[in-house]
């Protein structure tokens, strides 16, 4: 039970008054006497000493003192909770890479971060509630928790690898969320400032963190030359407000040397010492010849220059790499074109593996395998997956209509076509047949005939591209004829090009921190952490299983005799600055919306029962 109005309960004071006025008051009453000597004796017996009326017990005056005591509790508000009010909080942490930015303090933007929070949570009663989004990945999300359950979720927090756009933080926070919370409280290093201000206030940012002093990589690649060397391509980008100086290497691991130079010679790392000016980035390229075993070449950024320290204390974007591994090229089809073998099993792209199936049937064809399927649509697709000349039917929300001939037609580019058509002159091309296409608005046209039916097209999907050819390719001798043979090859070389781009795409692998990786393990593998931790993990019944890491660093899948590597990335150029991206917002004060309580009035009953017992009183005290 709690009163609304305790100061009230101050009219208790009466209650000694009105024992003191039953012990000085004598009340007035007529009394007969048959003469006036008696008149004394009456007196002593009617009015005795206040002493005396002390002694004596009058049931009267306990009802009296009673009714004052239910009167005054009665006005003073008595009630009793069913659900009390309250305010709800939420919270949208930011885990993401650049939190473990350390300031000049020596203390992480997180631990700022925290401490913030604990902040807000001392301005907050028990009867608060709070609710929990912490992200972006691993996401951790709470509802509803009292302001004690809270910290102790607090206390166990803390960054990873993962890196996230400010706009996608908010969103994914306030989907988990919901409309609960009474006021959210965003805390980050960066925030959305235009997406903030139209949210009417609801979204209340706190943001941490100083002048970035980062260095990072934000750009690598390694790619053929086509003359038995590779190229590699890194980026560093300043996002502080001096010039630094930093030694950037470019190397294998302790196992496997590079060759520099068409020489062969033997270097170990390269290292060139680069001067980044503020908010600019550097480029650079390097030539290098590989051993026939290196599996991974990596760039980092040395922590001193000339024995000077220059560590920013955000380690995540001072390393990337990639592990060397074919792309795997996989035709599919009843009758499959000798013309892909003679391509990808030749010297045209001498770094793809190429493989022939009957169908594709799920755990046949890796994931994040170039799929090529002529004439039939096969039960599951690749990273990059194109379908040539494919049966009338539906593939990824494409409807492919009923075969259409002609005696010589020409296809036209779409205006400002895709890259895959880039220099692909198919002018000469007769399509003689072809399937018109009707596309979902997730497509993009890639070719036109002059009827306007779109016979090539491509399709973004969740898990990778679909690029759809409707005409008959060998109808139109596009891959035997001499004058259309070299658009055929440069459509396929764009193809490529499109399969090896992002993460386990052929050529060099690496990930992003929590993307899903796909493993084949069969039954059962095991996957071997950056530090040194073992995770044991279950294939599917195709036997693949998907595995999210969330730390930068070489890891290595085994299952049996098979095994494999994969390298996680960072190589966020949002991270990578992580300068505020709202400088001058600060997080609005409480007071949070209250949310109204439920409860049982007890006043009016007893007021009731103070009138019922002022009635019984009346009635006796005459």
């Amino acid at each position: 039970m709690e009163l609304l109005h305790p100061w009230l309960l101050l009219g208790l004071l009466v209650v000694p008054a009105a024992v003191l006025l039953h012990v000085f008051r004598v009340p007035g009453r007529r009394h007969e006497v048959s003469y006036l000597g008696l008149w004394r004796s009456v007196l002593t017996r009617v009015h005795p000493e206040a002493t005396e009326r002390l002694k004596r017990f009058d049931w009267l005056l306990l009802l009296e003192l009673l009714v004052l005591f239910l009167l005054v509790l009665g006005l003073s508000g008595p009630v009793v909770w069913t659900e009390r009010p309250r305010r709800h909080v939420g919270f949208i942490l930011d885990t993401s890479a650049s939190m473990k930015t350390v300031e000049t303090d020596g203390r992480s933007r997180f631990g700022h971060a925290v401490a913030a929070v604990a902040a807000l949570l001392d301005d907050l009663s028990d009867d608060d509630v709070v609710s929990t989004f912490a992200g972006p990945s691993p996401q951790v999300t709470g509802q509803g928790d009292t302001v004690e359950t809270f910290r102790a979720v607090l206390a166990g927090l803390k960054p990873d690898d993962v890196a996230v756009e400010p706009e996608k933080l908010l969103e994914q926070g306030l989907v988990a969320l919901g409309d609960a919370p009474g006021a959210v409280f965003l805390v980050t290093d960066k925030a959305p400032t235009e997406v903030l201000a139209s949210l009417e206030g609801r979204v209340r940012p706190v943001i941490v963190g100083g002048p970035s002093r980062n260095v990072g990589i934000v750009g690598f690649s390694v790619t053929p030359d086509g003359n038995g060397a590779r190229e590699v391509f890194v980026r560093v980008r300043n996002s502080g407000d001096t010039p630094v100086e930093r030694l950037l290497l470019i190397g294998p691991d302790e196992i496997v040397p590079i060759l520099l130079g068409e020489r062969g010679e033997p270097a170990g790392d390269l290292g060139r010492e680069l001067s980044v000016p503020p908010g600019k980035a550097v480029d650079l390229v390097a030539r290098v010849l590989l051993k026939p075993n290196a599996v991974r070449v990596h760039a980092k950024l040395g922590s001193e220059v000339d024995g000077s320290p220059v560590d920013d204390g955000f380690a995540a974007d001072d390393a990337v790499g990639a592990v060397l591994r074919p792309l795997t090229v996989v035709a599919v089809g009843r009758e499959v074109n000798p013309a892909y073998r003679r391509l990808f099993g030749g010297a045209v792209f001498e770094d793809t593996v190429y493989a022939e199936v009957e169908e594709a049937a799920a755990g046949v064809i890796p994931p994040d395998a170039l799929l090529i399927a002529e004439g039939v649509i096969p039960q599951a697709f690749g990273r990059v997956t194109v379908l040539v000349n494919p049966p009338a039917g539906e593939a990824a929300g494409v409807t492919i209509g009923e075969a259409k001939r002609r005696d010589a037609s020409s296809a036209i580019p779409v205006q400002g076509t895709d890259a895959l058509m880039r220099k692909v002159d198919l002018t000469k091309v007769a399509f003689k047949q072809y399937r018109p296409l009707t596309l979902p608005t997730t497509a993009r046209p890639l070719l036109t005939m002059g009827e306007g039916d779109v016979v090539a097209a491509t399709v973004d999907r969740p898990e990778g591209k679909l690029i759809l050819l409707s005409f008959d390719a060998t109808a139109s001798g596009w891959h035997l004829r001499e004058s259309t043979a070299v658009s055929f090859v440069v459509f396929w070389a764009n193809v490529i090009a499109e399969a090896r781009t992002g993460a386990g795409a052929g050529g060099m692998v690496w990930y992003r921190p929590g993307e899903i990786v796909r493993l084949p393990v069969g039954e059962r593998g095991t996957v071997e952490t950056p530090g040194g931790g073992r995770v044991t993990v279950a294939g599917d019944a195709g036997g693949w299983t998907a595995y999210r890491p969330v730390e930068v660093g070489d890891y290595r899948w085994s299952a049996g005799a098979a095994g494999g590597d994969f390298r996680v990335n960072l190589m966020s150029g949002t991270e990578s600055d992580n300068r505020p991206q709202s400088a001058g917002v600060h997080p609005v004060e409480l007071p949070i919306p209250v949310r109204a309580g439920r409860s049982v009035p007890l006043g009016p009953w007893l007021c009731l029962a103070a009138g019922v017992l002022t009635v019984v009183w009346w009635y006796f005290r005459r």
